[in-house]
């Protein structure tokens, strides 16, 4: 068996998603950026009233499936959707997971600083009404930065 090192070992990206201001799919948001459109406008989710800066880039139109967003934060919930057009674009996506590839032979990466916050700040205020015995139970496993490339693992079966 051949030894493989960085040299010799190939990455090829063979389908794209997008969820983003612009679009929610990689048509829209290209039609956008052709069009020379800005997904920048004023805070609609929340009332920035408080806030020096009342504008920015939100995702519109986003819908989930329910059951999967009562465990989710948007955040990994924005990486799923994009890995599932990604992989749909590939031709690889089947019913519960890949199809034709080693589940071991492909990769997720998500970049993330710091995810789940939306989240965090709904658990803290159930502390400061409740107590802290009041915490979701899976609140550091939905709020971990990693958690949105594990999502994409396990919902399309990933783990080798």
């Amino acid at each position: 068996m051949e030894e493989r090192t960085l040299e010799t070992q190939r990455v090829v990206v063979t389908g794209l998603g997008v969820v983003s201001c612009l679009g929610n799919s990689v048509s829209t948001f290209w039609e956008g950026l052709c069009a020379g459109r800005s997904g920048i406008g004023r805070i609609a989710c929340f009332d920035p009233a408080a806030l020096s800066t009342q504008i920015a880039g939100e995702v519109k139109d986003f819908e989930f499936d329910a059951r999967l967003a009562k465990r989710t934060d948007r955040f990994a919930q924005f990486a799923m959707a994009a890995a599932a057009q990604a992989l749909g674009q590939a031709g690889i996506l089947s019913e519960g997971g890949v199809q034709g590839i080693a589940p071991d032979r492909i990769g997720v990466c998500v970049g993330t600083g710091i995810g789940g916050h939306a989240f965090m700040e709904r658990q803290h205020q159930r502390y400061l009404e409740r107590g802290v015995g009041r915490y979701h139970p899976l609140t550091i496993p939905i709020v971990i930065g990693n958690i949105a490339s594990a999502n994409v693992a396990i919902s399309h079966g990933l783990l080798g």
